[in-house]
């Protein structure tokens, strides 16, 4: 009888430990990254981040498409990222802006044509199958907050409402970048 219960008291014990041992690793273990939107810099970085529909949007992956790129050259300015965690065309993502007119510099323009007219701005954003564009009711803004031509550095933040051919809409809010181009 005394070695039941010796055995069920060590064996008790020994659960008991690994329960409370598991529930103290568990709390001393960092929890999941959370995403959250890149600093606002100037520096040339190259991050950029936005809100979609008040979730953080960031670049990832590339599965044959760039994670982040653009350039700017003869006053027009083109920003693209694309978020690709794996080869599956429904689970990727892109956004684009265009501007046109960036050749004065710093300041707020309008982003408000879709990207197929040959205009000077617009934005896009695509999640699979789903398209969204600016246009003439559907626009934005884009601020420049620098644009460096001899360290080739452009910075500034962004917002957009695109609508997709059935009239379904996305916000695009908090937009910040900096890129070397």
């Amino acid at each position: 009888m005394r070695k039941s219960l010796l055995v069920l008291a060590l064996c008790s014990g020994s659960l008991l430990f690994g329960q409370c041992r598991g529930l103290f690793s568990k709390a001393l273990d960092p929890q999941p990254a959370v995403p959250v939107l890149p600093e606002a810099t100037q520096t040339g970085r190259n991050t950029v981040g936005f809100l979609v529909n008040d979730t953080v949007w960031l670049p990832q992956g590339n599965w044959n498409r760039p994670r982040l790129g653009g350039y700017y050259g003869e006053g027009r300015l083109v920003l693209y990222g694309n978020y690709s965690p794996n080869a599956n065309p429904n689970d990727q993502a892109g956004f684009g802006l265009y501007l046109g007119n960036a050749r004065s510099g710093p300041g707020t323009y309008p982003l408000y044509a879709p990207l197929n007219t040959g205009r000077s701005s617009g934005g896009t954003f695509s999640r699979g199958a789903e398209h969204y564009e600016t246009n003439a009711t559907h626009n934005g803004v884009l601020t420049i907050t620098r644009l460096d031509s001899v360290k080739r550095i452009v910075s500034g933040e962004f917002s957009f409402s695109p609508v997709d051919r059935a009239g379904n809409t996305v916000r695009i809010t908090s937009g910040r970048f900096d890129m070397q181009y």
